[in-house]
């Protein structure tokens, strides 16, 4: 795994095999969750300094409520006092931390038994975790399951996210199917699309261009960025600069962002962009 992509893959793909919100007894939605999700997320992207991706909050705002808002359409279930821990995080600025325990539970939690095909969405509303399997399952892989699913071979059909061929030396196409990462120079489609594998400076490699990219060597803190692309900076060996992301205001990458800015990257996002 790229050792620049760790830090989103652990939130992504990591925790999900370990920890989850157990069922509310007390608290009860009142209608107004997606709404109120939409804006916390937005106002903090905007207040932390993270890049948004749609351009103006209201757009962010309008985009989210209607990501959230058509996960419970599904009929996925809310689990009300995960939300309400979640949200409280959202907005501290000061965390560097981009897996806080209050945003490991399941706040959208779907019915699907063992063995059932699903989707992974990650990342369409993060920093809350989405899971179409009924509990004490996990998607993994285009499956639900407990515990990591079986490696898919070069072909499978796969859902587009992190991980989801469960081989280093695969990743899920546009076509749908697991496809070979590609190597340095290469073409790219996908924000996990290229090789993992650091250098002794920790850099990796990265989509730069994301729809129609070239995997690209990570930058180092205080070298030159696109914040448009994901994962453009290195975690380098020093601890201190480990959590390096690409700064918006200076288009370079900096140690130590908020934690918020390195999960609400929304690469989806980048294709309705202007």
């Amino acid at each position: 795994m790229r050792n620049g992509e760790a830090q989103r893959v652990r939130w992504f793909a990591g925790v999900v095999l370990a920890l989850g919100c157990g069922p509310d007894q007390g608290a009860e939605p009142q209608g107004d969750e997606a709404r109120r999700y939409a804006e916390k997320v937005c106002g903090a992207i905007e207040a932390c300094g993270c890049y948004n991706h749609f351009g103006t909050e209201p757009a962010c705002t309008d985009e989210l409520e209607a990501r959230f808002s058509g996960f419970l359409l599904q009929g996925l279930d809310l689990d009300i006092e995960c939300f309400e821990r979640a949200l409280a995080e959202v907005d501290d600025c000061t965390a560097v931390d981009s897996t806080p325990e209050a945003w490991r539970c399941v706040v959208l939690r779907g019915d699907r038994e063992s063995g059932e095909s699903c989707n992974d969405h990650s990342l369409e509303v993060a920093p809350f975790r989405v899971d179409e399997c009924e509990h004490d399952l996990v998607c993994s892989s285009g499956v639900c399951a407990q515990g990591e699913a079986p490696l898919l071979p070069e072909g499978a059909p796969c859902p587009e996210a992190p991980g989801s061929c469960g081989s280093p030396s695969l990743y899920c196409g546009t076509n749908g199917q697991c496809v070979a990462v590609s190597g340095e120079g290469e073409a790219c489609d996908s924000p996990w699309g290229c090789a993992n594998g650091a250098q002794a400076d920790g850099t990796g490699l990265y989509c730069a261009g994301l729809d129609d990219g070239i995997c690209t060597r990570q930058s180092l803190v205080g070298e030159p960025c696109d914040p448009l692309d994901w994962n453009p900076c290195a975690e380098g060996p020093d601890p201190e600069t480990r959590r390096a992301w690409c700064d918006p205001a200076q288009n370079v990458c900096v140690a130590a962002g908020p934690g918020l800015c390195l999960v609400t990257d929304f690469p989806k996002a980048r294709s309705s962009m202007p």
